[in-house]
């Protein structure tokens, strides 16, 4: 087998856009019931001007920063959703939404469906959802 090869398949070695990716995401998640948090505060966290970091995030994902941050919150609604924590409208702005009727507009969007019918089209939530602070957990 090759070195190169080798280097692949080691789990401990990610590429410089991944970690970049990911330091992304901690940054959000970070930040995220903040309605204020945007583009300007990101790319200040990140140390890029605003037009590197979209040039990267539109490289990396295909979007623009804005839809990054806003597909983020809702993921992170979803999550809190599933889990049946609050109403629709309190993980509305939880999640950094100024609006609850933006918010499930938003959600309509990119999922398919409303806010509302996240239990019923996803089941009980008695099985396991990862957190924001918890990492997941890998097998092994």
């Amino acid at each position: 087998m090759p070195a190169d090869d080798k280097l692949d398949q080691r789990p401990d070695l990610i590429s410089r856009d991944d970690q970049f990716l990911c330091r992304l995401n901690e940054v959000i998640e970070a930040n995220i019931g903040d309605e204020l948090f945007g583009v300007s505060d990101l790319a200040g966290a990140m140390a890029l001007s605003r037009v590197h970091l979209y040039r990267k995030i539109h490289r990396l994902t295909g979007k623009n920063i804005s839809q990054f941050i806003r597909e983020r919150r809702l993921q992170y609604a979803r999550e809190l959703l599933l889990k049946d924590v609050a109403t629709v409208a309190e993980i509305a702005y939880r999640a950094g939404f100024t609006s609850p009727a933006y918010f499930s507009k938003c959600f309509h969007e990119y999922y398919g469906y409303p806010p509302g019918e996240v239990k019923k089209r996803n089941g009980p939530a008695d099985r396991e959802i990862p957190s924001l602070e918890e990492p997941p957990a890998f097998p092994g």
